[in-house]
């Protein structure tokens, strides 16, 4: 299940996958925002508002999405 909260910031980054978008934003609010969903969607939306690409500022901002998919992937299993 996706958090609502999630649905308008991944509308700017659609092109990695909905769902990639999701896990993402999730894992990001999660682990480097203590849970708070305004730290990160905030200035994303931000971004989003100006037409500028949310996926290139994510992976400025926080790092290689394959990466974080690859740390997300870790934490679910475990290791």
């Amino acid at each position: 299940e996706i958090p609502l909260r999630l649905v308008g910031s991944e509308m700017c980054i659609r092109d990695r996958g909905y769902a990639q978008a999701a896990l993402l934003l999730d894992h990001l609010i999660r682990t480097r925002h203590h849970g708070d969903a305004r730290a990160l969607l905030h200035p994303l939306n931000a971004v989003c508002r100006r037409g500028e690409d949310g996926a290139a500022w994510l992976a400025k901002t926080y790092g290689d999405p394959d990466a974080l998919m690859a740390e997300i992937r870790a934490a679910a299993s475990g290791k």
